[in-house]
């Protein structure tokens, strides 16, 4: 049992940070070195070159569909969606901070 845990342990941290938190919060930085380490790990399916940049790709995705969800839900009109989501990008993908 032991065994078990430990080895979903180290998944769990090799892969934590493709989590949708991880991913939105977390600067461009951060996510090229876990994204780097987990392609070193798995290279015979990962380049560490072409995997960083789909994760930084993904992560501004991510952003877009988040403000898409958003203003769908709450039938936000489109000059506050615009607004939205300078807001997130100024917020969360500013590597100035």
């Amino acid at each position: 049992m032991n065994w078990r845990f430990e080895k979903l342990s180290q998944v769990s941290s090799d892969f934590g940070f493709l989590n949708g938190a991880d991913l939105v919060e977390r600067d461009s930085n951060y996510l090229i070195k876990a994204a780097a380490d987990l392609a070193i790990k798995y290279d015979n399916d990962l380049k560490p070159s072409d995997f960083t940049s789909e994760i930084i790709n993904f992560k501004n995705v991510a952003i877009v569909k988040i403000v898409q969800m958003i203003c769908g839900k709450y039938f936000i009109g489109p000059v506050y969606c615009k607004w939205l989501y300078k807001w997130l990008v100024l917020t969360l993908l500013c590597e100035c901070a």
